[in-house]
């Protein structure tokens, strides 16, 4: 794998410069908090709750915003992080986990976000360039017939040794990122899903109000929130989740609502929305042939 390394150096300077007065401009944020929770404390003003949700807040934006920043300076130093070789990815990733360490350090209640998500994002696409062309180059030793110059080519396999160590450092530091944004992610569908599910009527017309609002307002938004980030396999497993607590809650409220699968009216009528629902997730791009099984609401209930 091949990077222009004046390319990343200069990268790798602006970056940590940019991190580190960021640093420092969120110590005195913190500080500057911290003087005002004293100063309400002092006067029995209890709105530190308040102060700390807002500080975080602050804490999110700015950290959208490096993202930005480190994006754009990508552009203008020419490097492409899923190009860079193992040594340098492992670099950036050092950079920025120092920089989220530090601030968790200041305020252990804040958990990074933004970073964090870009993080997992560059990570999935260099592990995916990084095993495309390992395949590649493997295809065309075999091809080549250059296994036979094995014992000339000692000093690649140490490297490969290594290069092996640090891809499953990448891995593991890959799966613990997106396992953790996959919970907070469809725990918060989940929440949305009950919200809406729980006030559903099953009444003409069709789509019923519940059914528009779940899809065009939450499933819309959570799709263009993570179809940017995820991989194709790692989109349909979230939406599998999805659709299976979509499932669980729809069956609790049919409970509710006592509707059985018996072909009367009302059954009639949730069959049409259930249809909208089918139609509506696999109209987008990458989910045309993920399997709903919404029958299985039945089972369920």
């Amino acid at each position: 794998m091949s990077s222009n390394s004046g390319s990343f150096s200069s990268w790798i300077r602006s970056a940590n410069l940019i991190l580190t007065s960021t640093e420092q401009g969120l110590n005195r944020l913190r500080n500057l908090s911290q003087y005002i929770n004293d100063a309400l404390l002092k006067h029995h003003l209890n709105n530190i709750p308040s102060i700390t949700l807002l500080l975080h807040n602050i804490y999110d934006t700015i950290e959208d915003r490096l993202t930005i920043v480190l994006t754009q300076e990508c552009t203008r130093c020419q490097v492409h992080f899923e190009r860079l070789s193992l040594d340098e990815y492992a670099q950036m990733v050092k950079l920025i986990e120092n920089f989220i360490s530090n601030v968790n350090g200041y305020d252990k209640k804040y958990k990074s976000r933004p970073l964090k998500t870009f993080l997992q994002s560059q990570t999935s696409k260099f592990l995916t360039h990084f095993h495309d062309e390992r395949k590649q180059r493997v295809a065309n030793t075999l091809d080549n017939e250059q296994w036979k110059q094995a014992l000339s080519e000692s000093p690649s396999t140490i490297s490969s040794i290594s290069s092996a160590k640090q891809f499953e450092q990448l891995t593991k530091l890959y799966s613990e990122h997106i396992d953790e944004i996959h919970g907070k992610l469809i725990s918060i569908i989940e929440n949305t899903f009950d919200e809406t599910l729980s006030s559903y009527e099953v009444r003409a017309p069709m789509p019923s109000d519940c059914f528009p609002t779940l899809v065009t307002r939450h499933i819309t938004a959570f799709y263009n929130a993570v179809a940017r980030i995820v991989s194709p396999s790692d989109l349909i497993l979230l939406f599998t989740r999805l659709n299976s607590i979509f499932k669980q809650l729809l069956a609790r409220r049919l409970r509710q609502l006592r509707i059985a699968n018996d072909g009367g009216p009302q059954h009639g009528l949730l069959t049409s929305d259930l249809l909208y629902y089918i139609k509506q997730v696999q109209s987008f791009p990458g989910l045309e042939m993920l399997e709903l099984h919404v029958d299985e609401i039945w089972t369920t209930n």
